[in-house]
């Protein structure tokens, strides 16, 4: 990793050799979640065999220019078949398509006739975290659109642990097929909205193609109290066959702080990704706001702007942008702790008063219990809400839960905010929801054992988690030649003057606001105070 400081830039070179990127891959759908079971896991158990076919929609492969010859196909494994080694026989079939959701008939044998085998041959399944790439027997003609995936795996040698996949569920019943323990698999009578995520590749024909990769604030509900400023992050590849110069990088917010910036990425390899951090970005109004990255138009312009949606608020602290679920994060039939990390300031009394919880709406979640819990940087839990059944008017929902103490200052610590699952070995359950994003923060949240201890943070795989954190805080302390603090709803502001002064006068300001063009500002008084 080379760091330029200056720039404010962190560029991460690709594992490619020199300056070119003669073959270029492209994923989709993009991965949100993970599958251990529509893709081959190398188990005997239910994958002797197993037939799939996905629908690959025209707004996932936009980056992908009309004529393309793919020449590879592969998946992305996020945990490898242990102890391995594991695999069979994969036949892999494609199909050009208008259509936007997976259409495909239930049996078998109408859904492979107006596909193309591109390859039929081993497929080894790796004991570790990696990428599975196939060379095709015949290079395949993208037309444009929607492409259906399918495969058609028999497995000969056999592992105790499945792999698990990188997929996505995005789309209801974007999957359809059959696992069986069986010879041959059944009909392809099963849907399901977990889709593996495809590796597509192809000769490079770009020579000036970059794309905005990633994008976000600090918070998608940042907490103005706290901070008056955030960092904004941007990630920006170079999908060139070579090397590209001086690319600015505009970021615009639009909404509650208006705000524009560039900078100037000197050089990226082909490749190569830029980590390009916009600092001390205003946030100091609440309300909605669009943090927008651009780069200039090249050979496809879709992929030249990426938008983060962001709350700036005074009582919440969170991750989530908004209601939208992406999917259900938990700990299946076993048991643990679940939070968000966040660092505190030292400047002000800061206290968590409740955790809230976006709840996914599968059914598997009604009945079962969770608690709310507060822990330090170390891990320590010291506050904890009333234990929580989830019943079905939860579900879908965002729901509160007050911490039994609620007054433990903070102020200074990193914490961390989220829940405990408690085990259901019958009934396997994911009560806390996610939101995908186009840049996650790696140490935005962390699992624990189920009593505390030391945190294992749960990487960018599975977004962020939909977990907020109500907050109040303590006094301003306003020495009487006239400093001004802001006062949050529902939270108490205690001013302190200086010992010795028996009268004071204090003024409750709005926002003030530039007289036009002049150097004059005028600031509304809503109220008079005199003690």
């Amino acid at each position: 990793m080379k760091k330029i400081t200056l720039l404010f830039i962190s560029t991460v070179l690709s594992s490619l050799t020199g300056f070119s990127q003669p073959e270029l891959t492209i994923v989709a759908p993009t991965a949100n979640t993970a599958t251990a079971f529509r893709a081959p896991n190398g188990t005997a158990a239910d994958h002797t065999t197993l037939r799939g076919v996905i629908i690959v929609t025209a707004a996932e492969l936009a980056s992908i220019p009309n004529g393309t010859l793919f020449t590879k196909l592969g998946f992305i494994i996020n945990t490898g078949a242990t102890p391995g080694p594991a695999g069979g026989n994969i036949q892999l079939y494609l199909q050009n398509t208008a259509d936007v959701t997976n259409t495909k008939p239930a049996s078998w044998a109408a859904i492979v006739p107006p596909m193309t085998s591109v390859y039929n041959g081993a497929y080894a399944i790796p004991a570790a975290a990696g990428n599975v790439d196939i060379t095709l027997s015949s290079a395949f003609n993208y037309t444009g659109g929607s492409l259906y995936v399918a495969w058609d795996y028999t497995g000969s040698t056999f592992t105790t642990t499945g792999a698990v996949y990188a997929a996505s569920n995005s789309i209801a019943g974007g999957w359809r097929g059959s696992l069986t323990n069986a010879l041959p698999a059944n009909d392809a009578t099963t849907t399901s909205s977990f889709r593996p995520s495809v590796r597509f590749s192809f000769a490079n024909p770009f020579t000036n193609e970059l794309n905005v990769t990633g994008v976000a604030g600090e918070k998608g509900k940042f907490n103005n109290t706290i901070k008056t400023s955030q960092r904004v992050t941007s990630v920006i590849t170079n999908t060139s066959a070579g090397p590209l110069t001086n690319i600015p990088v505009t970021l615009t917010v639009t909404g509650a702080n208006p705000y524009t910036a560039t900078q100037t990425v000197s050089s990226i390899n082909a490749g190569a990704t830029a980590t390009v951090l916009f600092n001390n970005v205003p946030t100091i109004s609440l309300g909605a706001q669009l943090l927008t990255i651009s780069i200039p138009t090249d050979q496809v312009p879709a992929n030249n702007t990426l938008a983060f949606d962001q709350l700036v608020m005074c009582d919440t602290l969170g991750y989530s942008r908004s209601s939208v679920q992406s999917g259900g994060v938990g700990f299946n039939t076993g048991a643990g702790l679940i939070a968000n990390r966040h660092v505190m300031p030292s400047n002000i009394e800061t206290f968590v008063n409740s955790v809230s919880n976006y709840f996914p709406t599968a059914a598997s979640n009604g009945g079962n219990t969770i608690k709310g819990i507060l822990m330090n940087g170390s891990g320590t839990i010291i506050d904890s809400t009333a234990l929580i059944t989830i019943t079905p008017a939860m579900l879908g929902t965002k729901q509160s839960f007050p911490f039994i103490n609620g007054a433990i200052d903070v102020a200074g610590d990193t914490i961390y905010v989220g829940f405990r699952q408690t085990a259901n070995a019958t009934t396997g359950y994911f009560p806390f929801a996610n939101q995908a994003n186009s840049y996650v923060d790696p140490n935005a949240a962390a699992t624990f054992p189920l009593f505390g201890g030391t945190a294992a943070p749960l990487g960018n795989g599975l977004g962020y988690m939909m977990i907020d954190a109500a907050l109040s805080f303590g006094g301003f302390v306003v020495p009487t030649n006239a400093s001004s603090g802001t006062l949050c709803a529902n939270t108490a502001l205690t001013i302190s003057p200086t010992v010795g002064y028996t009268n004071y006068d204090f003024f409750e300001r709005r926002k003030c606001t530039k007289w036009f063009n002049s150097f004059l500002y005028y600031c509304s008084i809503n109220s008079y105070y005199n003690v």
